[in-house]
């Protein structure tokens, strides 16, 4: 039995002296943003330095308004009037440049290095004055 309480109490301590054995989730953050699409570009995600290597569409939006979901933050600390750069697996984005658009972002952290993600978007049809 004090052998297997050494190993544990071993493993904890080893555990808690090596950060890097414990991955910190992130918590969820949604937001509904409405951005104005200043680029559109496809590129290899590896180039990026995320895995693994696919096509991603990059996106330069400047924002004109953030909206939190239900239960969830506002898109981290991103402010209205600023450009995020964000990244989506949807390749048709890259059509978006240059059109106002709604979208679902999230910002994911792995280590420090945090990204905005569109998990939905739709083109904002210009209201037409009559």
């Amino acid at each position: 039995m004090r052998l297997i309480a050494r190993c544990v109490i071993g493993f904890l301590a080893l555990l808690v002296a090596s950060p890097s054995w414990a991955a910190t989730p992130v918590a969820p953050n949604e937001s509904i943003v409405t951005a104005e699409v200043l680029d559109a570009t496809i590129v290899d995600s590896a180039s990026l330095g995320i895995g693994p290597p696919q096509p991603l569409c990059v996106l330069a939006l400047k924002l004109t308004s953030i909206a939190s979901t239900i239960g969830h933050g506002a898109v981290s600390q991103a402010q209205i009037g600023t450009t995020i750069t964000a990244y989506s697996k949807d390749l048709s984005l890259e059509s978006a440049k240059g059109m106002t658009v709604r979208a679902l972002m999230s910002y994911g952290a792995a280590g420090r290095d945090g990204r905005y993600w569109v998990n939905a978007l739709t083109i904002v049809t210009p209201e037409v004055s009559r």
